[in-house]
């Protein structure tokens, strides 16, 4: 039977994670757009990190019906989602940035992929660029249909920039889902949990979306792609856009590069692909010393907290369920 048609008290509860930090417009259009959702059990927590414009107040007189943590200090991406966790009870957990709007039947398309099979741990849906100030049904260029990861371990957001003439009409697996808006299956996080946390902390924000994918790989969960549940997605960091962006923002993207890779990537796999990394890193250094000096403090960070990384790679590759080559083979 469809989710749609099943009474309410017999589908699963899906916890709606919102982050957000000072981004009152975003959320509260977030919050109306979970609002209109046609899956029938919801539980919808805002989790803001020290917003100054009125974010908090707004969510207590707007919409005083929804839980709200309200912190006094930043903890980024992966440790306001973590807190978030902690306070919810849902089966599937769904993690929205504030500046995401969702289409009426997306959550119920997201179970619904879901519920394919049990060992799918995450889900993705289509999702659509939204310029800032812009309502998002009007948007068709993709923002992003999943994540990929190039053999240069870069990674790729599937789809990006390309317009929608339905190329992505398939439910068909992804290496992980996106960050902005990912479904996740309860147990798997209880799963891959190292340190009482299912997002690693030290990443506070980028690519702690694609440790937890990955590690959740090497336990054999899958991801799937939902090509029915629609959202839009304003991005703000974006291919292509790195230049524009803080010089510190910069730095922790390529710190959170060694830190995903010291965690999750094995050396026998890491040499197959030692000429398309090598270059890689070599023109990345290149670049820091001669057009942006700034992004060598990248390198140190990742050094200083390298120890901690490789003490987790020890426990998520003594603890893998599938073989390196079955990992090999999501490098493109």
């Amino acid at each position: 039977m469809p989710t749609g048609e099943r009474p309410a008290a017999d589908v699963p509860l899906v916890s709606v994670l919102i982050l957000n930090y000072n981004q009152r417009e975003y959320l509260r259009r977030c919050l109306e757009s979970v609002a209109r959702q046609s899956y029938p059990r919801l539980e919808t927590i805002v989790i803001d990190n020290a917003s100054t414009d009125g974010s908090v107040e707004m969510v207590s007189t707007t919409f005083s019906h929804h839980r709200l943590l309200a912190f006094d200090q930043n903890f980024g991406y992966a440790g306001g989602h973590n807190r978030g966790f902690r306070e919810s009870h849902g089966q599937y957990l769904l993690l929205l940035n504030a500046d995401v709007e969702l289409e009426p039947t997306f959550i119920e398309e997201m179970v619904r992929v879901m519920e394919r099979a049990d060992d799918v741990g995450m889900v993705q849906g289509r999702l659509y660029q939204m310029a800032e100030g812009e309502v998002g049904a009007g948007a068709r260029r993709l923002d992003s249909v999943g994540l990929l990861v190039h053999r240069n371990r870069r990674t790729l957001l599937r789809g990006y920039g390309e317009v929608d003439r339905g190329q992505y009409e398939q439910v068909e697996e992804v290496f992980a889902p996106d960050g902005a808006a990912p479904l996740y299956r309860r147990r798997m996080l209880e799963d891959i949990t190292l340190n009482g946390c299912p997002l690693d902390e030290a990443f506070f924000m980028y690519r702690e979306e694609v440790d937890l994918g990955w590690r959740a790989r090497w336990r054999g969960w899958r991801a799937l792609y939902a090509p029915r549940a629609i959202a839009h997605h304003v991005r703000r960091y974006r291919p292509g856009g790195r230049r524009h962006q803080p010089r510190w923002l910069r730095r922790l993207q390529l710190r959170n590069r060694y830190c995903l890779l010291i965690k999750n990537d094995p050396w026998s796999n890491a040499v197959r692909d030692v000429l398309p990394i090598g270059w890689f890193e070599l023109r990345m250094l290149a670049y820091g010393l001669f057009i942006e000096p700034h992004y060598l403090g990248a390198y140190l960070r990742a050094m200083q907290l390298a120890p901690a990384m490789w003490k987790q790679r020890r426990q998520i590759l003594s603890q893998r369920r599938i073989s390196l080559e079955a990992m090999r083979r999501w490098f493109v």
